[in-house]
């Protein structure tokens, strides 16, 4: 019962936000202990000051507070980064060092005909080509975000949170792609995305099926990732970035295409073709108004010569 207990009270916060948090305590702890200082409402207040003189941005300084607050609560102890002063030093550092602006440019089905194009005259293994298209077109179509279908090291997996061969199911002219866990619902079951046939050179179903059926024959269990390669390494978020960079890289604002480039550009690009807020929200899996700040101008990339 206590075991249980205690895995309730710690999976208030998701994995990745203790993550985050974990390297906030850490820092503070390390600027008290260099300093001699205790875990006090005057030190956090120098801590944020430092923090500015270092020139770090504001919405790190925001995850910093909230895992120190976290810290504290889970610990018993007063929470003193909700007290007034602490407030005003925030509030201070937001409106002399504000957020910049994402930078990071939306991939319209233009740049997918071209990352189609320049991907077939790459020097890439066949099999590495049908992984990619097929990456790239379920993170386009399905919205996905980078760490919802690759993974952070080539040797290693999370079955809770990697995109399993088995989280697919073939249908006539769709695949059925099963999300388990969302970054912005921690107590979904888990959500059922299907990406139809498009019938066009950018196809879901045509691309996703094709490398289906390759990665069904490398005989490795339908409990390991989907996107896997033949030697039993797995897609991860730096191989995925690699190969876009490469592919992409003497475009306009090229260095601003990022793996997470697909959600943005499949927000922007549903929303020029007049698809509802609410249909956006739910593809994206979005429960707050944030999905707007992915819907951005789309710049052309027609005429350029593929590369070689």
């Amino acid at each position: 019962m206590n075991r249980t207990i205690k895995r309730l009270l710690r999976n208030h916060i998701s994995d990745a936000s203790r993550s985050a948090y974990s390297v906030a305590v850490s820092a503070y702890s390390k600027y008290c202990l260099a300093n001699n200082y205790k875990f006090h409402r005057s030190t956090l207040l120098r801590f944020i000051a430092h923090l500015f003189d270092r020139g770090i941005a504001y919405s790190t300084v925001r995850v910093y507070i909230a895992g120190i607050s976290n810290w504290l609560k889970e610990h018993g102890h007063t929470d003193f980064t909700k007290t007034l002063i602490i407030e005003q030093a925030i509030k201070g550092f937001a409106r002399l060092r504000p957020n910049q602006r994402d930078q990071r440019q939306p991939i319209s089905l233009d740049v997918m005909r071209l990352i189609k194009a320049r991907l077939n005259d790459s020097q890439l293994a066949s099999y590495d080509k049908v992984l990619f298209w097929a990456a790239c077109n379920a993170a386009f179509f399905g919205f996905l975000r980078p760490g919802e279908f690759t993974v952070s090291h080539t040797h290693s997996f999370r079955a809770g949170r990697t995109l399993l061969l088995s989280d697919l199911i073939l249908g006539g002219n769709s695949v059925i792609v099963t999300i388990k866990r969302s970054k912005t619902d921690q107590m979904s079951c888990g959500s059922r995305l299907s990406l139809s046939s498009t019938k066009r050179s950018v196809c879901p179903y045509r691309a996703i099926s094709k490398f289906y059926a390759l990665r069904c024959g490398i005989g490795f269990s339908n409990v390991y990732p989907f996107f896997m390669y033949p030697n039993g390494t797995f897609l991860s978020r730096s191989r995925f970035a690699g190969t876009l960079k490469l592919l992409l890289h003497d475009i306009p604002y090229a260095s601003h295409y990022t793996p997470h480039s697909f959600r943005i550009g499949a927000a922007t690009v549903a929303s020029e073709l007049g698809c509802s807020p609410t249909r956006i929200k739910r593809a994206g899996r979005w429960k707050i108004q944030v999905y707007s700040r992915y819907i951005r101008s789309v710049r052309a990339v027609e005429g350029l010569r593929p590369y070689k």
